[in-house]
């Protein structure tokens, strides 16, 4: 929600005290008002990070282990409500508290309602706060599938009537849960996904469930368009024959002497394991990190888990195996390079080709998550 909303909000609820002749004692005070609820909005909206980790309702709040950023809580239904839950805001001798509604559908829901109250005048603001932080929209312009990496005859196509909103991270177990106990379905490895933790990659469910999920979410599952759409630079660089100049890696490039520098392998080596986690990382994996996005601003692409995604062109080609099973020397954490994924089970040979000379064996469990996306004007 807006500011200028909350400010619509406010200035209906002051022409109803003055209707009703309050007494002085209870007179409103509407910037008290304004600017709790625009704390409010941007707590919402930045998560923890608003107030110190040091704060013992954030801290109660939270996962207290380290493996997750804290912008995983960001715009997150169950966070707001558990930090506002009897707390009492004190302004100008007066007592507030914040009232959160949720409709039980997980972080990727629609948000929130809220209602401002005060102690003795009761509720004085409703509204709602919109969930705005798990997506972005793609520019439009000219995009490319590429069939493999470097690929010299991609497929063209170009985002002018409709684009594409895409989930900037990877979907949790918190959302599954809350999407399977809200609508009543039941997963096939429910048990397996109440036992992860709630901030880490939804990894134990079929491709219908996956399906299913975004359904929910009134999204679709990814497809491969919008993921090679997510993951390449765009440069300005283009000749009449390739309306799209990309790199091989889902990073943009930096202005040289007024060219764009291609990344190329080498510079995989640079980059931490924050930003990349590969095989070669020995520090533990931390969920949802802001680091390295791609040009548009979608996380979690190179390294950490295996995407699998809806390949409209090439249906066996549904998994983008970048991921912390493969070293950095890896060909497949280039775009273009695609794999199967049979779906019938969680093991590395479900994938076709298997990587076994690159993993060592077949029987190996291995993490594939997915994202939603869906399109708008």
């Amino acid at each position: 929600m807006t500011l200028i909303k909350y400010s619509i909000f406010l200035i209906v609820s002051i022409l109803f005290t003055v209707g009703c002749s309050k007494p002085d004692s209870f007179d409103r005070s509407p910037d008290v008002e304004f600017n709790i609820l625009r704390e409010l909005e941007d707590h919402w909206q930045r998560g923890p990070r608003h107030f110190s980790l040091d704060d013992s309702k954030s801290r109660e709040c939270i996962s207290a282990e380290n493996d997750v950023h804290p912008s995983f809580y960001s715009c997150h239904p169950d966070y707001i409500k558990c930090f506002y839950k009897n707390r009492k805001i004190k302004r100008k001798g007066r007592v507030y508290q914040i009232k959160i509604e949720q409709n039980d559908q997980g972080k990727a829901s629609d948000g929130v309602s809220f209602s401002l109250q005060d102690e003795d005048l009761g509720p004085l603001v409703q509204g709602k706060l919109r969930n705005t932080c798990d997506q972005i929209v793609l520019p439009k312009g000219n995009y490319a599938y590429w069939n493999k990496p470097k690929d010299n005859n991609p497929i063209y196509f170009e985002l002018h009537d409709l684009s594409f909103a895409i989930d900037k991270f990877l979907v949790s177990n918190d959302d599954v849960l809350k999407f399977s106990n809200t609508n009543k379905v039941k997963l096939k490895y429910f048990d397996k996904i109440a036992k992860e933790k709630g901030y880490a990659h939804a990894v134990w469910l079929t491709k219908d469930e996956r399906v299913q999920y975004c359904d929910s979410q009134k999204k679709q599952l990814l497809n491969s368009f919008a993921f090679d759409a997510m993951a390449t630079y765009r440069s300005p660089m283009k000749t009449k024959d390739s309306p799209v100049y990309y790199f091989s890696y889902p990073w943009k490039g930096k202005a040289e002497k007024g060219l764009v520098r291609r990344f190329d392998h080498s510079f995989l080596e640079t980059l931490s394991c924050q930003q990349f986690y590969t095989k070669d990382c020995q520090d533990g994996f931390k969920y949802h990190l802001k680091e390295r996005p791609s040009a548009v601003g979608v996380y979690e692409i190179l390294g950490g888990s295996i995407e699998y995604f809806r390949n409209p062109f090439e249906p066996q080609k549904n998994v983008f195996l970048s991921s912390r099973y493969l070293t950095r020397q890896s060909p497949y954490h280039q775009l273009g390079m695609r794999s199967s994924w049979d779906g019938e089970g969680f093991l590395f040979k479900n994938l076709s080709p298997s990587l076994n000379e690159e993993i060592g064996t077949s029987d190996q469990l291995l993490n594939i998550g997915f994202r939603c996306f869906n399109y708008v004007l």
